[in-house]
């Protein structure tokens, strides 16, 4: 009867050695996909948006150059669209002014300073015409999930009511502006990074 042993020579435990070390490598790579998966598709995440975003984007030896967004004039307006006349929506959107007191929502999108992230916001209301933010007592952000569902309350008229954060994706801010008066009221914006191409990197707009 032939009994098979293990040799130092044995074909099968010589190919082993050899591809130990790319083995091993392969293991760490596992486990550190395991070990940092949300990290991992926060960096997934962030690469795809950049891309969408237009944004130039390097690495190593492969660069992706930045989308060329020519300004829209009318000789270069393609959209089809169809023209209607309608009163009623005048009356609306004037009722949205009046309901807000002419206090607009807006947000400015910076570069961001830090590598996890991707963009740095502004967020802050200004005052529409010939309103004045001097009605307004204080401003409540609510961002979302991603921020812990932290309210974020400001009463700092002098900077209108602004707060400074950073992300790595779009989503929807909703605030809730309070008035000296006691009335309230509720108003979104979509924070969007469509203009991300053309994002600056302003220190000192940013204090």
């Amino acid at each position: 009867m032939n009994i098979l042993q293990s040799s130092p020579y044995n074909p099968v435990w010589q190919e082993v050695a050899k591809n130990l070390p790319s083995l091993i490598l392969t293991l760490f790579l596992i486990i550190d996909i395991i070990c940092f998966r949300k990290q991992f598709v926060s960096l997934l995440d962030s690469l795809a948006l950049r891309i969408k975003s237009g944004v130039q984007l390097r690495i190593g030896s492969v660069e992706i150059g930045a989308l060329d967004i020519q300004k829209a004039d009318s000789s270069h307006n393609n959209s089809i669209y169809e023209i209607i006349v309608d009163g009623e929506r005048n009356i609306v959107r004037n009722k949205y002014y009046e309901d807000c007191r002419g206090v607009m929502l807006v947000h400015k999108v910076f570069r961001s300073l830090e590598a996890s992230q991707y963009y740095d916001l502004l967020i802050y209301v200004i005052p529409h015409n010939n309103s004045t933010l001097i009605q307004v007592k204080s401003v409540e952000y609510f961002l979302g999930p991603h921020w812990n569902n932290q309210v974020f309350k400001t009463r700092d008229r002098s900077k209108g009511f602004a707060i400074k954060t950073s992300a790595f994706g779009e989503f929807l801010c909703t605030t809730k502006i309070i008035f000296t008066d006691g009335q309230e009221i509720t108003i979104n914006r979509y924070i969007d990074f469509e203009m991300g191409g053309y994002a600056p990197l302003i220190k000192g707009e940013r204090k």
